[in-house]
């Protein structure tokens, strides 16, 4: 048999503790909801910066989202070529090689290849005509 850690063996969850989570998972999610449009404007102003400040290629453009009936906002994202890409890499691993496994996983070619892949899974998914006939 094992025993909880000792740090759990005197953890009491109650109704209390349940609800004070609940209600604070739900008001701090709505006050999130709320002001995601100036967190996406902030991020907006933040993105133009600094491709004035590296004297980048390309725009900053503000893509709208909308999650359900009532969520509106706007994401901000770098309009440039994929070689503008690499060579922005090139440029900031140049300064720190600190930022290679962000910018390889989050902005990187496995981005672009994992894009490719769930496409192809996606249509390789469809039934085909002959499994459809019963």
């Amino acid at each position: 048999m094992i025993t909880p850690h000792r740090a759990f063996a005197r953890l009491h969850v109650g109704t209390k503790d349940v609800v004070a989570c609940v209600c604070l998972t739900v008001i701090l999610s709505l006050c999130w909801i709320r002001i995601l449009p100036w967190v996406g404007s902030l991020w907006g102003r933040v993105f133009v910066y600094w491709t004035k400040a590296l004297q980048l290629e390309g725009s900053v453009v503000m893509a709208p989202q909308q999650w359900g009936a009532r969520i509106h906002f706007a994401l901000p994202y770098l309009n440039a070529s994929a070689g503008l890409q690499y060579m922005l890499h090139i440029y900031i691993l140049r300064k720190s090689i600190l930022f290679m496994p962000l910018l390889y996983f989050a902005f990187g070619p496995s981005l672009d290849v994992l894009i490719f892949v769930s496409l192809y899974s996606w249509g390789m998914s469809w039934k085909s005509k002959n499994r459809l006939v019963a």
